[in-house]
């Protein structure tokens, strides 16, 4: 893909100059918080000893989230692989996430940090693949909308579009995890299935959590298990929950079957059962759809 951006600065400093960057290592695992000019983003990534990283996953937050607010997903997505995991907060002084220009400009700015720096380790052919979290997430669909080229994959949680709007055709592989029932204000049918239905019938999965409907441990604790569980702590007091024990467990599931997406980057998507077996692993019922297979319009909790 095409490198653009100016190199980030390499410098510790809090006063005004390059941007700042600080490390902390955790198990395993490095964290890295950035802050570069309008974008503010964390990268997890795991120790590995086989090669460089060779997929560049960029994560765009959701509606007034923030960048470091979903680290047990991200290092459960990075966990035993060679991915190179951001965070970005492409309006972090704002709680709107919908601009799908600011979500490149920071996609761009990052990926220029990334390569510029030898000490990431990201190798030169690497695949960028891009997605977010609710709001973030529609950014950054209407960005692969509008250059395909740029990216290699999407990834949608629960991409949520402005009332009224919808899904531009994303001519990418596309990965999308949505929920049964309604939580959030977030209308499934709006959401993952748009971001789904936009995807064409070509290298797509969407995953369906039943969170709602009585038909497991996920339904019975829907007040948690929600639009926002991607995050630490859910979103705060609009739509809490994710801290427990409910929540650490479906996040699993969600890194699990994302991780199999991943991998098939560069070639054929991998069957339904697999994704079944990834998503459903810890007894959560879920639903799995991919490449020409529709959504039935039944079933739905409001």
């Amino acid at each position: 893909k095409t490198k653009k951006g100016a190199k980030m600065g390499s410098t510790n400093s809090t006063t005004a100059g390059p941007p700042v960057r600080s490390e902390t290592l955790v198990p395993t695992r490095t964290q890295l918080t950035c802050c570069a000019n309008k974008y503010k983003y964390e990268v997890y990534r795991d120790v590995v000893s086989d090669g460089p990283y060779d997929v560049v996953f960029l994560l765009g937050v959701g509606t007034a989230m923030r960048a470091d607010q979903y680290g047990d997903l991200a290092r459960k997505i990075v966990e035993g692989t060679r991915t190179f995991l951001a965070v970005v907060d492409f309006n972090p002084f704002s709680v709107v996430k919908y601009d799908p220009k600011k979500f490149a400009a920071a996609v761009q700015s990052v990926l220029a940090d990334v390569d510029a720096d030898a000490a990431a380790l990201v190798s030169p052919d690497r695949r960028v693949v891009v997605g977010g979290h609710s709001a973030g997430g529609h950014a950054a669909a209407a960005a692969c909308a509008a250059d395909p080229g740029s990216y290699d994959g999407f990834v949608g949680l629960d991409p949520c579009p402005l009332p009224g709007s919808g899904f531009e055709p994303i001519p990418l592989p596309t990965f999308v995890w949505g929920f049964r029932k309604k939580t959030c204000g977030v209308d499934p049918a709006a959401a993952s299935e748009g971001a789904y239905a936009a995807a064409g019938h070509g290298h797509r999965t969407l995953v369906v959590l039943d969170n709602g409907s009585g038909g497991g441990r996920a339904a019975d604790e829907d007040s948690r298990v929600n639009h926002c569980v991607f995050a630490d702590g859910g979103c705060g007091v609009a739509c809490p929950g994710g801290a427990d024990a409910a929540g650490d467990r479906v996040r699993r599931c969600i890194a699990d079957a994302l991780r199999v997406f991943l991998k098939t980057l560069g070639g054929t998507n991998s069957r339904q059962e697999i994704y079944r077996n990834a998503a459903g692993n810890r007894g959560d019922p879920v639903e799995v759809y991919v490449d020409e297979e529709e959504v039935p319009i039944v079933g739905r909790v409001k």
